[in-house]
């Protein structure tokens, strides 16, 4: 039986979802993840699975860096 994945992105909830489907998206970290087997809710991170499907994080911008420097 194939697993079906619920998330939650932007404070909205979304499944049943295949790992497959799951790729479509485009994961952060701040979205949370469960299925059946997880005692509740965990970020995207956490779960080995789809932990692959995150979007990439874009380096910080030149303003980002100046400003943390000061």
């Amino acid at each position: 039986m194939l697993q079906k994945y619920f998330l939650i992105k932007n404070g909205i909830k979304y499944g049943p979802y295949s790992i497959e489907q799951l790729k479509s998206f485009k994961l952060s970290e701040h979205d949370l993840i469960w299925r059946e087997g997880l005692p509740d809710w965990v970020k995207v991170s956490q779960l080995e699975e789809v932990a692959g499907y995150l979007s990439p994080k874009p380096p910080k911008s030149p303003f980002e860096k100046e400003f943390i420097n000061i």
